[in-house]
């Protein structure tokens, strides 16, 4: 048993991470347990990592930033490292979520973002992704070789017809004449 305090945080309780419509593509890193896990935003497509960083004798703390598909890949194919991967986040917002140990569901905790990320949660630059270390490496990849097809799809579409394609939350899309 551990009586450790987790790192004290800032963050705005006002902007939070709508994570219902998210749904588990595997883990990246597993040891004992998950400890970085890809999820994919159902309506968008835009693809999440819960990164693990901290616990207490109650729970366990995740920071949750959005990634692209193109880095993901570059961290499977050992081409960049954990932190190279933080730090090509798709955008600068982190959120953080606690999740109680005995109640595992990422979508049933609220996650919100930081203010300020502390430093001692910055991944490290030595670790890079391990085969061995993830149960599902061949869902994972292959979603994600998936989403980059669709885009590259996508994007061809748009340059020989001429039009934007945008993504609506019924998951349908739509040009920019509809």
């Amino acid at each position: 048993m551990f009586l450790t305090k987790m790192e004290k945080l800032k963050f705005n309780s006002n902007k939070k991470l709508d994570t219902t419509n998210f749904f588990r593509v595997g883990d990246l890193s597993y040891f004992e347990g998950p400890l970085l896990s890809l999820f994919e935003e159902f309506n968008s497509g835009h693809f999440y990592l819960f990164d693990w960083v901290d616990r207490d004798s109650k729970s366990n703390r995740w920071i949750i930033y959005r990634v692209s598909p193109k880095n993901i890949l570059l961290f499977l194919n050992g081409k960049s490292s954990h932190l190279d991967l933080f730090e090509s986040r798709s955008n600068e917002t982190i959120y953080f979520t606690d999740i109680n140990s005995h109640n595992k569901s990422f979508s049933q905790y609220d996650s919100f973002e930081l203010e300020s990320f502390p430093k001692i949660y910055s991944p490290n630059n030595d670790n890079f992704f391990e085969k061995s270390d993830s149960k599902a490496f061949g869902k994972i990849k292959s979603v994600i070789i998936d989403s980059l097809s669709r885009q590259k799809s996508e994007n061809e579409y748009s340059k020989i017809y001429g039009v934007s394609i945008f993504k609506y939350k019924d998951n349908k899309t739509h040009h920019a004449s509809d």
